[in-house]
């Protein structure tokens, strides 16, 4: 009986690691790829990640959707001022606003695990998840460059100049 609840099991997994396949080829190229931390010149302004992936020969059927970095996932987006660069946004956070801090154990247990990422990336690599023909597709940039932080300056609140 055992053993039949296992076998039963095994076919309800999601995709694990391994099963992922990632693509040796993908159907568009990379010209550059880099990821830069940035830091705000307020405290309420914050910090984070970004990581920018500029493309060439990108066909029309091929849509980038997401990237994986250290251990985050977050979108990819065009950038405005150069349609084949896509940057994706990592904000570091000290507190996560999604969790529930309560004194009742019933309402805290309504939290959510943190994710795993499927992929175990080492440092300075990445991967793109991208659509292509109706397909998800995966691949690894594993030569990302890592640029000097980026600070930004404070501003002076209005009227204070």
């Amino acid at each position: 009986m055992v053993v039949l609840f296992s076998l039963y099991n095994c076919g309800n997994t999601k995709k694990t690691v391994s099963e992922i396949e990632l693509v040796q080829n993908p159907p568009f190229s990379i010209v550059e790829s880099y990821s830069q931390d940035w830091v705000a010149g307020t405290p309420e302004g914050g910090s984070g990640t970004k990581v920018y992936v500029k493309l060439e020969s990108i066909p029309s059927e091929v849509d980038l959707l997401e990237v994986y970095f250290k251990d985050r996932v977050a979108q990819l987006k065009i950038r405005p001022v150069n349609s084949s660069q896509y940057v994706g946004y990592f904000m570091n956070q000290t507190i996560r606003p999604d969790i529930i801090m309560d004194s009742d154990p019933i309402k805290e247990a309504a939290n959510n695990p943190p994710k795993k990422l499927p992929f175990n990336l080492q440092e300075g690599e990445a991967v793109i998840r991208y659509l292509n023909k109706g397909t998800i597709q995966y691949y690894k940039i594993e030569n990302l460059e890592s640029k000097e932080i980026l600070a930004y300056p404070s501003s002076n609140p209005k009227g204070d100049n």
